[in-house]
């Protein structure tokens, strides 16, 4: 039987996943010895202070905390990071290149150097402008980024950069070619800008985890998930905190995949904010050739093909009177949740039901609370942040309360601010309201449908029917787009295709439309199990949730592997031929290219096989893939000649260490 052991051949049997959610903080408790789920937590997150979820779920998890041989961490840090905008303040360095969009710094600078696509340098590097602009910054950056010209075909210069920088000054430098060796210049600078505005965000996560580590009595490895689902040692993730960003929805398509042991599939990972989308063929799931996209930016971070959209539990109804049904994107707090916790809102809802309140602006059942997030409610009006103080309160309250018309105060602007928070009407309240799930108070959810119902004259079964087949066809659409978006004219007709499924019921309609997936559909997260039935049987497509599908998350935090890869490329020049490594550029003139593969596959296997011990990886499996590229004669059609060949390599490891006994 595998066990798990420690440097001092302790058994450890055990393994702890833990996602940090928008909505929740999720946890598990695996048997590494047998991949038993022994037990599974869910709390709240707390956004103002993430490691509050993750301290409450170690307490609740670990039996014997000794046991414990590893501890992996899925996170929306980095990712939310980047889309507000939060990170340190750091100095980029262009080398031979201008800047071809948007940096994320005010502190960018050109200097000379760089190299061509031969790995030829295109001008001595500048080393006396960089140290003016160093000068200038170096009391205001806590670290720099430096990207050159062509530096995956040679890195020399910025290298050479980084060296000098900290040599001369101590500060902490990223290089574009430490982080990926693809193509495009622009991309490459972006990502090591934003790492290095990171580090410092991710720092304080980690160590704040440790330190609660230690609390508990948990010595094990700290490990991280990145955004292609696979893990890294917290120091790594210290260092190029960038590829931890999409480290969640990418931990609950490793998860899906163990908890199912499917290897083709679709992963649909629902929570309350968000519906995460992906593939997963042979076993591993589809990365995004183009490097992850998160607040605009277009980086180089491998991340798996995630599509998004703004569909959860928590996602906010409204009902307007031109343009009907509105859906998400916002998440609100669902009446039935926070009437658990506030007797104000079932006396309120109860008022609103026996009163006449029309808005242009708000909601029928709308009620407002102070934003956890908001970090100067002082900007609030002192009578409207007192009245909020003892909890949220419905929009007529609190115009009742300042004497005035609520459409003519400034709540929307409070609400963008993260001062005000919003609790309203969501899918959940309708699943309540409906006996479906307990999550929620049931009489508070069921008031709030019979003033909605009376605000847009419809009956509850309109209003539970409007509502759900909204969801189910936003859930098929989302599934259709990622099996077949790559289909010439797909997108233009996807709504047309959607609203023809869902309009097979009419009588007087001479045709059917149905799409029917190839592919199983694995739905993951608390929600699914009251959304996914209904509209699985629109596309007649077969439909898989797994136990414990609402912390597939945390599963796949703990249960995904250690993997790195390297590509190196030989290509024929003047002299011989050139072998372009991610460390360096290496001639061999003359030489004979059997040899030169030969040298390449020992390097490439060598460096991942480092690479991936030095990421917490055991038991580390190497493969290596060598391709030769040619291309047909312009005189012989049927001969061809060598253009360039790829030497691709690949380490897989676990993080936790195996013996057999």
């Amino acid at each position: 039987m595998a066990k798990v052991i420690n440097d001092q051949n302790k058994i450890r049997h055990y393994g702890i996943g833990i996602d940090s959610g928008g909505t929740f903080t999720d946890g598990v408790i695996i048997d590494l010895s047998n991949g038993t789920i022994i037990k599974t937590v869910k709390v709240r997150t707390t956004h103002h202070r993430l490691l509050t979820g993750i301290r409450n779920c170690l307490q609740q998890l670990a039996p014997d905390k000794t046991s414990i041989a590893a501890l992996s961490l899925s996170t929306t840090l980095a990712t939310n990071a980047v889309v507000e905008g939060k990170g340190a303040d750091v100095g980029v360095f262009l080398i031979g290149q201008k800047a071809m969009g948007d940096i994320p710094t005010e502190h960018c600078f050109y200097i000379d150097g760089g190299h061509d696509s031969q790995g030829e340098p295109l001008a001595e590097l500048d080393l006396a402008t960089a140290e003016k602009y160093i000068e200038e910054v170096k009391d205001k950056v806590s670290a720099f980024a430096v990207s050159g010209m062509m530096s995956v075909r040679n890195p020399q210069h910025e290298k050479e950069l980084k060296e000098f920088i900290m040599g001369r000054y101590g500060i902490p430098v990223i290089c574009g070619h430490e982080l990926t060796s693809t193509l495009g210049a622009h991309e490459r600078a972006v990502t090591a800008t934003l790492n290095a505005r990171l580090i410092p965000v991710i720092k304080e996560l980690i160590m704040a985890v440790k330190q609660t580590m230690e609390e508990e009595g948990i010595d094990a490895p700290l490990m991280l998930v990145r955004g292609d689902g696979s893990l890294v040692v917290a120091e790594t993730a210290l260092e190029r905190p960038i590829e931890t960003m999409l480290s969640g929805p990418a931990a609950s398509i490793i998860g899906a995949r163990y908890l199912t042991n499917l290897q083709n599939a679709v992963v649909a990972d629902m929570g309350g904010t968000t519906t995460d989308t992906a593939v997963i063929y042979d076993g591993l799931p589809r990365v995004n050739p183009n490097g992850a996209t998160v607040g605009g930016f277009l980086t180089r971070v491998k991340a798996v093909d995630i599509h998004t959209i703004g569909l959860g539990g928590d996602s906010h109804v409204q009902f307007h009177p031109k343009t009907g049904l509105k859906l998400g994107p916002q998440r609100v707090t669902p009446i039935s949740v926070a009437a658990r916790e506030s007797e104000t809102i079932l006396r309120e809802l109860k008022e609103l039901a026996q009163s006449v309140f029309k808005s242009t602006r708000y909601q029928p059942v709308e009620f407002l609370f102070l934003s956890q997030k908001g970090q100067n409610h002082s900007a609030l009006p002192a009578n409207l942040k007192n009245f909020l103080s003892d909890g949220p309160h419905s929009i007529l309250k609190i115009g009742q309360h300042l004497s005035t018309n609520p459409d003519l105060l400034a709540l929307d602007q409070w609400m963008g601010l993260d001062l005000l928070s919003v609790v309203g009407l969501t899918p959940t309240d309708f699943k309540v309201a409906q006996g479906e799930t307990d999550v929620g108070h049931r009489e508070a959810a069921q008031i709030a449908l019979e003033i909605t119902c009376r605000a847009f004259s419809l009956t509850e079964t309109e209003l539970y029917r409007i509502v759900m087949e909204k969801v189910d066809k936003m859930i098929c659409a989302t599934l259709m787009n990622e099996v077949m978006g790559t289909i010439p004219g797909f997108r233009e007709s996807q709504s047309f295709l959607v609203e023809q499924i869902f309009a097979n019921h009419q009588s007087k309609k001479s045709y059917d439309l149905s799409v029917k997936l190839h592919l199983p559909v694995i739905a993951v997260g608390a929600p699914v199990q009251a959304y996914y039935p209904s509209a699985m049987k629109a596309l007649d497509s077969e439909l898989v949730i797994p136990d414990h599908s609402d912390v597939a998350n945390a599963v796949g935090a703990i249960t995904g592997q250690v993997v790195e890869t390297v590509e190196l490329l030989i290509r024929p020049d003047a002299k011989g031929y050139t072998l372009y490594t991610p460390w360096e550029k290496i001639s061999y003139p003359d030489g004979d290219l059997a040899i030169i593969k030969n040298d390449a596959e020992k390097m490439a296997r060598t460096y991942v096989r480092e690479q991936a011990e030095q990421n917490g990886g055991h038991n580390i499996e190497v493969y290596c893939d060598i391709e030769d590229v040619k291309t047909l004669s312009v005189l012989a059609a049927e001969e061809r000649y060598f253009l360039e060949c790829h030497v691709c390599a690949k380490a897989l490891g676990v993080a936790y260490k195996v013996y057999l006994d």
